[in-house]
């Protein structure tokens, strides 16, 4: 995807939700055991604590946030470089199931079934580094803290890794990454700035790492849905839908999914939480689930019989070049194809979608015939709109001259259609047959009443 697009796809909301829940999980984060009884130790030695000014305080505290989020930002930029490779990866069963048990043994370890953590001295070798104080000491600092923090801030990053490779942009790999690291820094900003006292840590902490291990699960279950289909469908987009997910969540609350401990709790505890622990996970994956999900058009799977169909039945032909782990595609089902108006007009149309989720290569250098015509694929998306003649009018993702940006609205997309009008009602079979163009498809017949409007 190109930088216009996602500057198209901001200015919209588009990405709004995403660059929000990045910087909710990176101060959730800071909110765990292996982050937040840190902050004022690591706050003081880098020397925010020390100065005469406030203001030197929250530069310290700044550049020393910047040091996580540089190194946040490279793992971001990498994932979204490899992010082809990486996109067709998550689409194999097998790749995604052993991820997603990863994901659920990080969510164990959430609600204190067992620690991950960093050998002690390895945090002493690394904290050792910004004992020089000032900038340069906070930058480093900052730069080695997300190695301190890796026991529970990798499950999120995980997650967000995942997503970023999904989508193959560098731009969106390195701003989401940031965003997630500076949502992390917040309180190292707080307390470096105005030397303040955190409050203590207590169950309150207990509660939170509840929370991210159902949103871990929840996350491991969106995962699944990319190649098993039918999990995607569990949860549509509606009240009732929304509804249901919401009285989950409720119920798994007040079951004792958060609150309760698991770690040495008797057996009716322990059955409280589990039994909260399932129905928060899917309450969270079904209002995610139900927020996001498009109702599938009628495509067809057999792009030369699709060509057969449109040229007999003198049909406009679109052809949407997808893969179920293309984060783009996804978005245009969502914010384009399931919009009324787009769908009233594609219903003259012949759809077809070529699904390249187990064949990247082919998505990255590949080529696809349509009506006689070669068409080099460079990254997905990729629509083609042909008119009644089998000519092609729009290219979207493609080169100039036919090539346009990714439509991430119904507007921009009717705009286009429109130049080619929406069919009515078939030809009359009574009525003579013209010869066939040269790509196959019937030549405008003069003196007759047509079978389209415009």
């Amino acid at each position: 995807m190109e930088a216009d697009s996602f500057a198209r796809a901001i200015d919209e909301g588009g990405l709004a939700w995403a660059y929000l829940l990045a910087f909710g999980y990176g101060f959730l984060s800071s909110l765990t055991p292996c982050v937040y009884p840190t902050i004022g130790i690591t706050v003081s030695i880098f020397g925010a604590r020390s100065v005469k000014r406030r203001r030197d305080g929250f530069f310290l505290a700044l550049v020393f946030v910047l040091g996580i989020a540089a190194m946040y930002s490279t793992l971001g930029l990498v994932a979204g470089l490899g992010g082809m490779m990486f996109g067709s990866l998550l689409s194999h069963p097998a790749v995604v199931v052993g991820l997603a048990v990863l994901l659920a043994a990080m969510a164990l370890s959430m609600f204190d079934l067992f620690e991950l953590d960093v050998p002690a001295s390895w945090k002493t070798k690394l904290s050792s580094v910004g004992l020089g104080g000032g900038y340069l000491g906070a930058f480093l600092m900052g730069l080695v803290a997300g190695l301190i923090a890796a026991p529970c801030t990798g499950p999120f990053l995980l997650g967000i890794l995942a997503y970023i490779g999904s989508t193959g942009s560098p731009f969106l790999g390195f701003s989401f990454l940031f965003v997630y690291a500076m949502g992390l820094g917040v309180l190292f900003l707080v307390l470096g700035t105005f030397a303040v006292s955190l409050p203590k840590g207590g169950r309150w902490m207990s509660a939170v790492r509840s929370v991210l291990g159902c949103l871990l699960i929840a996350t491991a279950g969106y995962l699944i849905a990319v190649p098993f289909p039918a999990v995607g469908e569990v949860f549509r987009s509606g009240w009732t839908y929304l509804g249901l997910a919401a009285a989950l969540v409720a119920a798994g609350i007040a079951v004792g999914g958060l609150h309760l401990p698991l770690r040495g709790a008797g057996g009716l505890a322990t059955l409280r939480k589990s039994l909260g622990v399932v129905a928060v996970s899917i309450g969270f994956y079904g209002l995610f689930s139900s927020l996001t999900y498009a109702e599938p058009l009628a495509w067809d799977t057999d792009l030369p019989a699709a060509e057969r169909r449109a040229a007999a039945e003198h049909r406009p032909l679109l052809v949407d070049v997808t893969a179920r782990w293309c984060g783009v595609c996804k978005e245009i089902e969502r914010e384009v194809f399931a919009d009324p108006q787009v769908r009233r007009t594609l219903e003259g149309t012949v759809l077809v979608k070529v699904d390249l989720s187990t064949d990247a290569d082919r998505a990255e250098g590949g080529a696809l015939e349509v009506f006689g015509r070669s068409f080099t694929l460079r990254g997905l998306p990729r629509l083609l709109l042909f008119d009644r003649e089998g000519r092609l009018v729009v290219d979207w993702n493609g080169p100039p001259p036919e090539g346009a940006a990714p439509p991430h609205d119904p507007k921009t997309f009717l705009e286009v259609f429109a130049r080619i009008g929406t069919v009515r009602r078939p030809p009359d079979p009574d009525s003579p047959t013209p010869a066939r163009g040269p790509l196959g498809a019937r030549p405008a017949a003069g003196g007759r009443t047509p079978d389209f409007t415009l």
